[in-house]
């Protein structure tokens, strides 16, 4: 028999719960897993305790469990879930059915469930943020476009978790004035909207703005708390924004400081911090050797239990650069096999893979020639074109280091149409040069070093100075 609905959560929508403890709770759960704030799964216990009969807070808890990657513990909090949704009401079962399919590996029927349920039901909050996030890990990037439209008439304009995904969703697809808009809106009616600020990082990221992220960003993250779910990811954000001024020296404290995992309190998503030291090593910079070890010591026995492609990825991309060719070789076998059964991420990723091990064996043209023939298909490993361009650069700098010039400019030239960029300018500058075009080289070089700083450590700074005396 359904409960009798007395009770409604944050966006009005009825809770079978007679508590108003526990509804009260599950309301403040769903604010802070909306902003990211720290221990979301707080609340959602409190309504627990309040309500043991309540389904919906055991499957918030299996939601954040799952993305804590506490797969067990996860799948423990949907079952109860799915237990008490019987006696609720169909919105509710259909909710948790999709939770339960998504912490339990089937991520395509969870996604397909949730599309369907939030046709009929869009103002369920936390199904909308799990599955648009999801369709942005799953490189379906025009369909996360279409769900937060889809959502935008159950908002509106005055509703910042609205805004703020539907902001992210639109700088991915390039509709960068648009995504300004509606993050500054979004942040100006919850200023600690992470995933709000998040958008607005990408908008100035993928704009050649820099100065204005490296001058935004500071100020949030001292607002938000150190433990919220977001707060790694923006230091990195705030870390790339440094590394494309050459300011290397910020990149290496905000590193230590807010990336590696000793700075980060509890669990420790590990793809930000392998990214970043990779980028160093891509553009010269050197990653401090010491550094890598703790990484891999996190990455190898996630790489023993793969799962999603692009935390694979770079738990192999550890691998490789620590030289662990072994446990390497059996995460690329486990890529393989998902390969052959026609999943079309792993396709894509086990050569990417092959190509960044070739790179950081100093196998450059191996490298170009594992990426270069899947470069337009890596979207399909998901996560943001930031996060992907890691990809691309590794490519880049292969082309460039084999001499394959009219390859590599025909990629800078496109970048540097879309966003004005120190590094490609070098990089322009580079392969001028290499073609003993001087002229085009200095023109190119002034573009880089009049940006980059002019006293900083970094090799690649050193080799930028060091190329201009040489062209005089």
């Amino acid at each position: 028999m359904t409960a009798t609905a007395t009770q409604t959560d944050l966006y009005g929508l009825p809770l079978s719960t007679g508590s108003a403890a526990a509804a009260e709770g599950y309301r403040e759960g769903q604010q802070a897993l909306l902003a990211q704030a720290p221990a979301p799964d707080e609340p959602f216990r409190r309504a627990i305790a309040a309500d043991p009969e309540f389904a919906l807070p055991h499957a918030a808890v299996a939601l954040i469990e799952q993305r804590e990657l506490r797969l067990p513990e996860a799948r423990g909090s949907a079952t109860t879930a799915e237990r008490l949704a019987a006696r609720t009401t169909r919105r509710e079962q259909q909710h948790v059915a999709a939770v339960v399919d998504a912490v339990s590996g089937r991520g395509s029927r969870a996604i397909a469930r949730m599309r369907e349920h939030l046709q009929e039901f869009p103002r369920d909050a936390l199904l909308l943020h799990f599955v648009t996030t999801s369709l942005l890990f799953a490189g379906k990037q025009d369909q996360m476009v279409q769900v937060s439209e889809a959502a935008g008439s159950a908002y509106g304009d005055g509703d910042w978790f609205w805004l703020g995904i539907h902001a992210f969703a639109l700088q991915e697809v390039r509709r960068f004035d648009e995504a300004r808009r509606a993050a500054l809106r979004s942040l100006a009616l919850f200023p600690l909207g992470a995933f709000t600020s998040h958008a607005l990082a990408h908008v100035h990221y993928e704009l050649g703005e820099y100065a204005e992220g490296a001058g935004f960003m500071p100020g949030w993250l001292a607002r938000y708390p150190r433990e919220g779910g977001m707060h790694l990811h923006l230091s990195w954000h705030l870390a790339l924004f440094y590394l494309a001024r050459g300011a290397y020296g910020d990149v290496m404290r905000l590193y230590d400081e807010a990336i590696r995992p000793a700075a980060r309190p509890g669990g420790f998503q590990l793809y930000d911090a392998a990214s970043l030291l990779w980028r160093l090593q891509v553009y010269g910079g050197e990653a401090p050797a010491e550094l890598w070890p703790e990484l891999v010591e996190i990455a190898a026995p996630r790489a023993a239990a793969p799962g999603m492609i692009f935390a694979d990825l770079h738990n192999g991309m550890a691998l490789a650069a620590a030289g662990r060719d072994a446990e390497l070789e059996r995460l690329l076998g486990s890529l393989r096999e998902r390969a052959a059964r026609g999943n079309p991420a792993a396709e894509v990723a086990q050569p990417l893979l092959q190509g960044m091990q070739a790179f950081a064996r100093g196998e450059y043209a191996l490298a170009a020639d594992l990426i270069e023939p899947i470069e337009e298909r890596i979207v399909l490993v998901g996560g943001s074109k930031a996060q992907r361009e890691v990809f691309h650069d590794t490519l880049l700098e292969a082309l460039l280091r084999t001499g394959r010039f009219d390859a590599a400019e025909r990629r800078l030239r496109e970048r540097l149409d879309r966003r004005p960029s120190p590094r490609d300018f070098y990089r322009i500058a580079r392969l001028c040069a290499g073609r003993g075009a001087r002229s085009a080289a200095q023109a190119a070089l002034h573009n880089a070093l009049a940006v980059w700083p002019a006293d900083d450590f970094a090799p690649e700074l050193r080799a930028a100075r060091q190329l201009a005396g040489e062209l005089g």
